[in-house]
């Protein structure tokens, strides 16, 4: 099929779609935000394969479809997470798919059924039912082999990184030219 064959395929299973009731759900695959819903109620993660439907910015206990409110990357790599600064600052919360097996999931485009607090995730589960498992993508799916797994950062210690000190009869490179010589 050429592109526009696909296109009128894609336009006619759409009104199919409407037309029967069926629609797109969080774990969804799309491409564009209205794949996933007309009232903008979801939208398409496109940094994930084939697209992942979800809502982002969800808070404990509102995901619809049984699904879970999640915060990934809730610290900075190489920083511990701690709730004392709840929501993390870089953190972003968001709807996933929730699942018993991996059968449930994606698994022909990449994704298992998993916990996300688990590694290589190390995200939080932000609702009051701790024990979800949701649809993720493997581990070897998102960075050609596997998460980076980082170890504590300096800055993340409360003295913070070491700084060598700086002699003061040293002159910085660049101080003292002449900003007005040619």
């Amino acid at each position: 099929m050429n592109r526009f064959e696909l296109a009128a395929c894609a336009s006619l299973l759409g009104l199919l779609g409407a037309v029967t009731g069926c629609k797109a759900h969080i774990g969804s695959p799309c491409a564009l935000n209205t794949d996933c819903s007309l009232q903008g109620n979801l939208v398409c993660d496109n940094s994930q394969p084939y697209g992942y439907c979800t809502y982002f910015n969800c808070v404990p206990d509102t995901c619809q479809n049984e699904a879970a409110c999640v915060a990934m990357t809730p610290a900075v790599p190489g920083c511990a997470y701690n709730d004392y600064n709840s929501p993390a600052r870089t953190a972003r919360t968001m709807c996933l798919e929730q699942c018993h097996k991996d059968s449930d999931c994606r698994t022909n485009e990449g994704y298992i059924c998993a916990d996300p607090r688990q590694p290589p995730w190390n995200g939080v589960i932000v609702d009051d039912d701790q024990q979800q498992l949701v649809c993720m993508l493997k581990p070897d799916y998102a960075d050609g082999g596997g998460y980076a797994s980082f170890v504590d950062a300096g800055v993340c210690q409360p003295t913070g990184p070491e700084v060598p000190q700086i002699e003061a009869g040293v002159t910085p490179f660049g101080a003292g030219v002449d900003a007005g010589a040619d």
